[in-house]
C-alpha cells in the first residue's frame, strides 16, 4: 500500500510540473507577445509623432489696395508655402496699412512699450530699431546667423550699420531700396530732351512739359515724408559730411546749410516742377498719373518697380535726383526694412525657422526676380532682366554711383526728431517760413536729443 501511495505521489509531482511549466511557457509567449506588440505600438508613435501645434504672430505693414505691393504678395506667399511645409504651426498674420507706415509704427512703438510686440515683425531700422533694442525687447540674431551655414555665408555685416547695436545683429533687411526719379522714355525722346543732371536742367526740361500740358514731375506727399528725396539729395550735395555731422550730434538744425538747402526745394516748388497741391496727393495717386501719361517723371522709390513695369513696360527709365554742382557720384539708397524677434516669444524654434525660411536664398530671389526687388546681400546672384530695363537702371546706378546715402530724418538721434524734420520739410514746400521753421526745429531736437 505505501508503495502504490509512493508511485501516486510521484506520478502527481511530475503531473504538477509539467502543468506548471507549461502554464509559464504559455505566460511567456503572451509576454512575449505583448512587448511585441509594445514595440509596434512605439514604433508607429514614433513614425507618425504628432508634433505639437504652435502659433505664432507675425506683422507688417502693407498697402492691401494695391494688388502690387510687392511685400505684401511676398509676405503672404511666405506665411502660405511655410505653413504648408509646417502644418502644426500657424502663422497668424497682422498687416497694419495707412499713413505711409504711421499707423504701423505707432502700433508697433506702443506695444514694445508695454511688452507685448509679436514674434516676429518687419521693423525700420536705425533710429526706429533701437528704442526697442535698448528696452531689451528684441532678441540679437547672431547665434541664429552663426549656427546656420548659409545664412552665415549670406550675411554681410557691412550693409547692417543701422541693425547692430553695441555689436549684435537686430533685424536682417529683405531688399536695398534707391530713392529718386522714374521717367517716361518716349516724353523726353519726343520733346528732344536730356536727363537733367543739375537742378537749373531740371527746371528747364520741367517748364518744357509744363508748357505742354504736362506734370513735370508726379509727387505724392500727403505722407510728408517723400519731399525728403530731393532735400536730401540737395543737402548732402551742399555739405559732403552733412550727415555724419548730424549722427554724431555734431551740427545744429538752425546752420545755414539747412536753410540753403530748403531754398533751393523751395525754388523747384515755386518753378512748378511738381506740379499743384502735391502735398494733398497720395504717392499711389501720384503713380498713376506718370503711369497714364500726365506727368513725364515720378519721384518715389524703387519698390514701385514692379507697378510700373506693369503699367508702362520698357518705356520707363531711373535716375538720381539732379543736385547744384551736377555731382553724379551719389544716390539715396537704402536699406530700410527688415525683421525682428521679440525677445518674449514662447516658441523660438518654430520663429527662427519660419525666419530662415523667409531669408533662404530662395524665397529672396524670387523676391528679386517675380517683384523686381534689389536685394541686399552680394552673395545672391541675381541675373539681369532682359525684359525688365528699368530693374537693370536701378542696379547701374547702385554700381555707378560710389556714394549712397538715405534719407535725411533716419540721422537723427531718435525718431520723434526725424518725424519733425520730416514735417519741416513738407510745411516748408506749402510756404512755411524756412528761417523760423528750422529755428522750432533746432529747439525741439534740443529738448528731446537722448
Amino acid at each position: 500500500m505505501k508503495k502504490i501511495l509512493s508511485i501516486v505521489l510521484v506520478l502527481s509531482f511530475f503531473v504538477f510540473l509539467f502543468v506548471g511549466c507549461g502554464n509559464n511557457q504559455e505566460g511567456a509567449t503572451n509576454d512575449n507577445e505583448t512587448n511585441e506588440e509594445a514595440g509596434k505600438s512605439n514604433n508607429v508613435s514614433s513614425d507618425e509623432e504628432v508634433k505639437e501645434e504652435v502659433t505664432i504672430q507675425f506683422w507688417y505693414t502693407a498697402n492691401e489696395s494695391d494688388p502690387n505691393d510687392p511685400y505684401n504678395l511676398w509676405n503672404s506667399k511666405n506665411v502660405e508655402l511655410f505653413m504648408e511645409k509646417n502644418p502644426h504651426i500657424k502663422i497668424e498674420k497682422v498687416i497694419i496699412g495707412g499713413a505711409g507706415g504711421e499707423n504701423y509704427r505707432t502700433k508697433l512703438t506702443s506695444e514694445a512699450a508695454v511688452g507685448n510686440l509679436p514674434d516676429i515683425f518687419m521693423t525700420w531700422l536705425g533710429t526706429r530699431l533701437e528704442p526697442m533694442v535698448t528696452m531689451g525687447s528684441v532678441l540679437p540674431l547672431d547665434d541664429m546667423i552663426s549656427q546656420d551655414e548659409k545664412m552665415s555665408e549670406m550675411v554681410d555685416r557691412s550693409v547692417l550699420s543701422k541693425a547692430i547695436f553695441d555689436d549684435k545683429i537686430y533685424a536682417l533687411p529683405k531688399s536695398s531700396d534707391a530713392e529718386g526719379i522714374f521717367y517716361n522714355k518716349l516724353l523726353f525722346e519726343e520733346y528732344n530732351l536730356e536727363l537733367p543732371k543739375s537742378l537749373e536742367e531740371l527746371i528747364e526740361v520741367s517748364k518744357v512739359f509744363n508748357e505742354n500740358g504736362l506734370t513735370a514731375i508726379s509727387l505724392g506727399n500727403s505722407v510728408s515724408w517723400v519731399t525728403e528725396i530731393p532735400y536730401s539729395y540737395i543737402l548732402l550735395d551742399l555739405d559732403p559730411d552733412i550727415y555724419t555731422k548730424m549722427k554724431n550730434n555734431e551740427i545744429s538744425y538752425d546752420d545755414p546749410v539747412f536753410t540753403e538747402a530748403a531754398k533751393k526745394l523751395k525754388m523747384l516748388v515755386d518753378e512748378d516742377v511738381f506740379g499743384e497741391n502735391f502735398n494733398g496727393i497720395a504717392p499711389a495717386e501720384a503713380r498713376a498719373e506718370f503711369i497714364e501719361g500726365n506727368a513725364a517723371m515720378f519721384l518715389q522709390g524703387t519698390w514701385n518697380i514692379t507697378a510700373l513695369k506693369e503699367g508702362m513696360g520698357k518705356n520707363v527709365g531711373f535716375i538720381p535726383f539732379p543736385t547744384v554742382s551736377e555731382n553724379t557720384s551719389m544716390v539715396l539708397k537704402t536699406s530700410p526694412h527688415g525683421y525682428a524677434i521679440s525677445k518674449e516669444t514662447e516658441h523660438l524654434e518654430e520663429v527662427m525657422e519660419f525666419y530662415k525660411f523667409m531669408m533662404s536664398e530662395e524665397r529672396l530671389l524670387e523676391l528679386a526676380d517675380e517683384f523686381s526687388i534689389i536685394l541686399p546681400w552680394s552673395s545672391i546672384e541675381v541675373e539681369p532682366k532682359e525684359d525688365n530695363p528699368l530693374y537693370n537702371d536701378v542696379v547701374d546706378a547702385f554700381a555707378d554711383h560710389e556714394k549712397s546715402f538715405d534719407l535725411i530724418s533716419t540721422y537723427t538721434q531718435n525718431d520723434a526728431i526725424g518725424k519733425e524734420i520730416s514735417v519741416a520739410i513738407q510745411a516748408i514746400t506749402s510756404g512755411a517760413d524756412i528761417e523760423e521753421t528750422f529755428n522750432k526745429l533746432e529747439a525741439y531736437r534740443k529738448q528731446n536729443s537722448n
